[in-house]
This record gives C-alpha cells, structure tokens and sequence, in this order.
C-alpha cells in the first residue's frame, strides 16, 4: 500500500517534467555576458529546458544560502539560550531542597 502511494504521488510530477522536456527542447543560445556577445567564452547552447531547470535550480539555491545566512543571528541567539538554559539547570540541581518542598 505504501508503494503504491509513492508511485501514485510521484508519477504525476515525473510525466509533468517529462512533457515539459519534451515540448522545451529546442536549442537555445545563453549569453552571460551583459554588455554583448563578443566574448564566445561566454556564451552556450541547449536545449531551453535544461537552461530553465538549471536556472531554478540555482535561485532556489541562492534564495536558500541567502536565507539560511540571514537567519545566523537567530541561531546564534537560539544557541546561548540553550546554553544558558543548560547552566541554570545545573546550578539549580547543586542547590539544597528546603525541608518540606520536596
């Protein structure tokens, strides 16, 4: 049952990039340079799929380093209230119980 769950789950979006190949695979020619194309160095050809999942695949990967070091400060804090909090714990198991709050 599981199985058949995972394959009926994964096969719709496996068929959806499938077609999407398919139908996007005309050559198309990138150039990275901005001011022209007169350094062939920079430039290439495929087919215009690959160069749209490769460009979504770098931004979702640029949005996530962006994100994951804007978000440092926060672990960092995270990380000392953890600390903190480990600290006072073990003060607090060094202190004596008064008689009659166990």
């Amino acid at each position: 049952m599981k199985t058949f769950l995972k394959w009926l789950l994964i096969t719709p979006p496996v068929l959806l990039f499938l077609a999407f190949a398919i139908l996007n695979r005309q050559s198309v020619t990138v150039t990275l340079d901005p001011f022209g194309n007169d350094i062939p160095g920079l430039q290439f050809t495929a087919p215009l799929f690959i160069v749209i999942i490769v460009s979504g695949a770098v931004g979702a990967l640029l949005g996530s380093a962006i994100t994951w070091f804007g978000q440092g400060r926060h672990r960092r804090s995270l990380k000392e209230a953890r600390s903190e909090n480990e600290r006072l714990r073990a003060r607090l198991a060094t202190l004596p119980v008064l008689p009659g709050h166990d």
